[in-house]
């Protein structure tokens, strides 16, 4: 995780928690636990001036985007190469979702659905990127008989 978040362990915050909380006073505190993810402690308005800088850069871009949307599906490969292994439909379409989902999620202050919509493109390009793969992509199935009703068994 890139931040500046101090580390320490859940124990702490449990045997510790006035050491803790006066530390998030300062900075964030990331809490390093055994049984389960990882958790931030940051103050609500540190977090609240973070959402709402992401969500003007989100409203800036869309505001941008709409008006040049070419120059900016040709220049998103430069910051996220893997789209380089997209075919040219689906930067195009990679490229109107990422506009959408950012406006989208900066107006809301959540950005779970933006992760997602990466994740899921990054898996598409992934798959684009193996020969084999590729090749299945390519291939009219229809003719190979896959579009068949197969019979219930009974």
């Amino acid at each position: 995780m890139a931040t500046a978040a101090h580390t320490r362990n859940f124990s702490d915050l449990l045997r510790k928690s006035g050491e803790v909380l006066e530390e998030v006073d300062r900075h964030d505190v990331l809490l390093h636990r055994r049984d389960g993810h990882d958790l931030l402690l940051v103050r609500a308005d540190r977090e609240e001036t973070v959402r709402d800088a992401v969500g003007a850069a989100s409203s800036v871009l869309a505001h941008l985007a709409r008006t040049h949307l070419r120059e900016i599906a040709a220049g998103l490969p430069d910051a996220l190469p893997w789209l380089r292994m997209l075919p040219r439909g689906d930067l195009e379409q990679f490229t109107k979702e990422f506009v959408e989902v950012t406006e989208a999620c900066g107006s809301l202050g959540s950005f779970d659905r933006f992760g997602l919509l990466l994740s899921e493109w990054r898996d598409t390009a992934y798959a684009w990127s193996l020969p084999e793969v590729l090749g299945a992509l390519q291939t009219d199935h229809a003719r190979e008989g896959f579009d068949e009703p197969v019979s219930s068994p009974r």
